[in-house]
């Protein structure tokens, strides 16, 4: 077997017309770059290190915070007839105006598109008024809350597609001419042709998803409420959404293949306490974010969801054993900056949850409060 000159043996580079990029020696110290002119299409999306570092990125936005970011696609699961929709109206009002959702502050008002594929006009309006009534900005959300009708009441029925056909592309159409930075899809097994739980069509999906990006110019997020494919497991039940999202979002309709493409990935469940006594919890998983459950509860006669207030039960359910253990030991009143960072990483996720769900309230600049003891 015959070496280069550097030590390198010749069938390397055999077929080295076939290669982006080969090292080669000089006569100093630092190497020569060879490159091949079949690489040059990809030259876009190729960075060495150094040009990486030296690259301008825009920063990456966060949409709600502690929940989505932009230039990302959601899923939310859950068991038919759980409170999918009006939780996504909900969120989408939220977003439509910037105000917070469900305690998360929002960056700022959002143009929102719902394509409703399930509901109709009469009944979608009916849960929307009841949204609308719960926040101030009225006037903005008028503006911003597009609601596009695709049930079987429809002429769009079957035509809100996550991909495009031969006679274009209706939905990245319909984005790219009102302007909308939020899609909400619901259900996301109505809007794409095939099984999804099929990996070449959750792979399709994904390349779909991203080609809509490129074409509506405005898109930062496409949500995607889904059914579970199940509403139970064998033996136990299933798993717990609250202390195990990662167990509980396989059961999410085209798991595990779906989740594998989508990077912002969230549950809606009703659980109960101890004492059987029954909540609501929004939680999930992110490539991009540390997601913190959220305890709801749900308004019998509106069927809106909010924040529990019951504080006793939201510090019991929310924190973990370390998390109440230093929830314990903190003061009344206590620093962020000295008593609550001294944990590091579990004292900041104690707060985040107990912030979140009113369990502390700031008293003056960097100087917090529990309002709720033990």
């Amino acid at each position: 077997m015959s070496a280069t000159p550097a030590g390198i043996p010749s069938e390397l580079f055999e077929g080295a017309d076939r290669c982006l990029r080969l090292f080669t020696p000089t006569m100093g110290a630092t190497p020569m770059i060879a490159t091949a002119a079949i690489g040059s299409a990809n030259e876009p999306h190729i960075y060495t290190a150094g040009k990486l570092l030296e690259s301008f990125f825009p920063p990456i936005e966060e949409i709600v915070r502690n929940m989505f970011v932009a230039g990302r696609s959601c899923v939310i699961g859950g068991a038919y007839g759980i409170g999918k929709t009006t939780l996504a109206i909900q969120m989408g009002v939220g977003l439509a105006v910037g105000e917070c959702v469900f305690g998360r502050d929002v960056a700022r008002p959002y143009r929102v598109g719902y394509f409703d594929l399930e509901l109709g006009g009469a009944e979608f309006q009916g849960r929307l008024q009841l949204a609308r009534s719960r926040i101030q900005d009225t006037v903005t959300l008028d503006e911003n809350f597009i609601y596009v009708d695709a049930s079987t009441e429809s002429d769009l029925f079957g035509k809100i597609k996550l991909q495009p056909d031969k006679a274009g592309w209706l939905l990245a159409d319909l984005l790219q001419e009102h302007r909308i930075e939020i899609a909400i899809i619901d259900n996301v097994s109505l809007a794409v042709p095939g099984n999804l739980s099929e990996p070449d069509v959750c792979m399709q999906l994904q390349q779909n998803l991203g080609k809509l990006r490129q074409r509506a110019k405005a898109l930062k997020l496409t949500m995607l409420p889904a059914h579970l494919v199940k509403p139970s497991r064998d033996g136990d039940g299933p798993p717990s959404l609250l202390n195990d999202p990662r167990g509980w979002l396989t059961g999410i309709r085209g798991s595990g293949k779906l989740l594998d493409h989508i990077t912002q990935r969230f549950g809606f469940d009703q659980e109960q306490d101890d004492s059987r006594q029954e909540y609501y919890v929004l939680n999930g998983i992110s490539s991009h974010r540390l997601i913190s459950p959220l305890v709801l509860e749900q308004d019998v006669d509106t069927r809106q969801f909010s924040v529990s207030k019951d504080r006793s039960r939201n510090l019991s359910l929310i924190l973990t054993p370390a998390e109440r253990k230093v929830w314990d030991a903190l003061p009344t009143p206590f620093k962020y900056a000295s008593d609550v960072k001294k944990y590091k990483g579990t004292g900041q996720r104690m707060f985040k949850k107990a912030q979140e769900h009113g369990l502390i309230t700031e008293v003056e600049t960097g100087l917090w409060k529990k309002t709720l003891e033990g």
